[in-house]
């Protein structure tokens, strides 16, 4: 597969975030600083990585409806410009 492009700039504070190696993390950021986006886009960038069979990725909110109000706009928008991607 060639190189994909989504339309994400990362926010200079959240640069340290995507470049870590450590598998799990936590952000303590103001409202409205980016975290969903941002949390969002990392899982895409990491999905589109993964390079073993079976990945599992997700997004962890208080309640189900809460994570699809707030993250599910985010992931169609983000993986729409991925070839292939159906939602």
């Amino acid at each position: 597969m060639g190189k994909i492009t989504i339309p994400y700039k990362p926010r200079e504070l959240f640069r340290a975030y995507h470049d870590r190696t450590e598998r799990f993390a936590s952000i303590v950021a103001h409202r409205r600083y980016g975290k969903t986006v941002g949390t969002i886009n990392d899982a895409i960038r990491r999905a589109a990585m993964f390079d073993k069979d079976d990945g599992r990725f997700g997004y962890v909110a208080p309640y189900r409806q809460q994570a699809k109000d707030v993250a599910w706009s985010y992931l169609k928008h983000f993986t729409a410009p991925i070839p292939g991607v159906e939602i």
